[in-house]
C-alpha cells in the first residue's frame, strides 16, 4: 500500500515538473519568435542603411569629380587671365562669405 502511495506521489511530482518544463518551453519559444522578428526588422534596417551608404558614396564621388573638374577649369582660366594681364576677381555668394 505504501508503495502505491509513493508511486502516485512520484508520478504527481513528475507531472508537475513536466508541466513547468512545458510552460518554460512555451515561454522560451515565444521569446525566440519575438527575437526572430526583431532580427528581421534589424536586418531590413541594415540593408536600407547599406543601400543609402552606397548611394551617398556614389554622390560624394560624383561631387568630388565635379569639384576637381571645376578646379581644373578655374586654374586654366586663371592662367589665361594672367597672360592677358588681368587679375581674377572672385565674387563670393553672400552665404559662402558667412560660412567662411
Amino acid at each position: 500500500m505504501l508503495d502505491k502511495v509513493n508511486e502516485r506521489a512520484i508520478l504527481a511530482e513528475y507531472g508537475r515538473w513536466i508541466a513547468r518544463l512545458r510552460d518554460a518551453t512555451r515561454a522560451f519559444d515565444q521569446r525566440l519568435n519575438a527575437l526572430e522578428r526583431r532580427m528581421s526588422v534589424l536586418e531590413g534596417h541594415i540593408s536600407e542603411l547599406a543601400r543609402m551608404n552606397r548611394k551617398l558614396d556614389a554622390q560624394l564621388t560624383s561631387a568630388a569629380d565635379q569639384l576637381s573638374m571645376l578646379s581644373s577649369r578655374f586654374g586654366v582660366l586663371a592662367k589665361h587671365l594672367a597672360k592677358i594681364g588681368k587679375t581674377p576677381h572672385i565674387i563670393m555668394h553672400p552665404e559662402a562669405k558667412d560660412s567662411g
